[in-house]
Order: C-alpha cells, then sequence, then structure tokens
C-alpha cells in the first residue's frame, strides 16, 4: 500500500530545501561583498581626503618664504643687526592643525633644519641652514594614533648667501 502518490510534476519538500538553503548561501554572498564593497569606498573616501589635506598643507609650507628679509633690522632684540630672519612658520619642531579639517581629521608635521653651512666671513657670519626636512601626516581624529596618510620632503632655501 501506498501512503503517497509520485507526482512527476512537481518537487518534494527535500528538493525545496536544499534548493532555499544553496540560494541563501548565494545571497549572504551577494550581502558579503556589498558590504565589503561599501567598506572599501569609506575607506577609499578618507584616504582621498586625507591626501588632499596632506598636499594642501605641504603646498602652505613649500609656498612660505625660507627666510624673512627684515632690511638688517635687529627686530629680535639679540643685540646683532640681522642679516635674516628665521620664517617663524617654518621653525624646527612639531606642529598640528586641526582646526580647519571639520573635526574629521588631524594634520600634523614636523619640521628638522638639516646641517647647516659653515659660516663664510663676508657673505654670511653665521651658520645657514639651507634645507629643512618635513615630514607630515594625517591621522583621523577618533583614532590618533592612525596615520592614512604620510609624507616627507625636503625644502631647500635659496638665497643670496
Amino acid at each position: 500500500m501506498l501512503l503517497y502518490e509520485k507526482n512527476p510534476d512537481g518537487f518534494t519538500i527535500i528538493e525545496i530545501l536544499v534548493a532555499v538553503a544553496i540560494f541563501s548561501i548565494g545571497l549572504l554572498a551577494v550581502a558579503f561583498m556589498q558590504i565589503k564593497g561599501i567598506h572599501s569606498a569609506r575607506t577609499s573616501r578618507e584616504k582621498t581626503e586625507a591626501m588632499t589635506l596632506a598636499e594642501t598643507q605641504a603646498e602652505r609650507l613649500m609656498a612660505m618664504k625660507f627666510y624673512l628679509d627684515d632690511n638688517k633690522v635687529d627686530d629680535d632684540h639679540n643685540g646683532e643687526t640681522d642679516f635674516y630672519d628665521a620664517n617663524p612658520g617654518l621653525a624646527p619642531g612639531s606642529f598640528s592643525d586641526d582646526t580647519e579639517w571639520t573635526g574629521r581629521f588631524k594634520v600634523n608635521w614636523t619640521i628638522v633644519d638639516n646641517t647647516p653651512l659653515p659660516a663664510v666671513n663676508g657673505l654670511a657670519p653665521f651658520p645657514v641652514t639651507r634645507s629643512k626636512t618635513i615630514t607630515l601626516w594625517v591621522s583621523p581624529d577618533e583614532s590618533p594614533g592612525k596615520m592614512l596618510i604620510n609624507i616627507q620632503f625636503v625644502k631647500v632655501g635659496i638665497s643670496r648667501f
């Protein structure tokens, strides 16, 4: 005695469950790819914004005059007539600027004087630094230890000495 009659036109419940399981696995794979794609697009956008900020700050630093010409006035009050004044914007040290970048990024840079040239009588009676190494990096505000972009360049001072 048969409990059920085989119908060649339909599917059994097992066949339907297997098909649904295979379809679900494929759908999960597509959803995972979408999530990864959205994450990659966000990371790419962040790095592009950080690179733009780094390039903007690098251009600002490169556009600064290496030395300021003060027409031989003792404005640093050291008792000597100055032949030049070092630009305070290019003073050695570590600096950061997070005011302009909508609070999302922090732009940091360090400036190091390279080996100064020795004093030469008649031209420069004091050692003259002719180049500075500038290292610039951008990090997100929420994780300051994470460096998105790092740029290093040398600024060369061309003067009359």
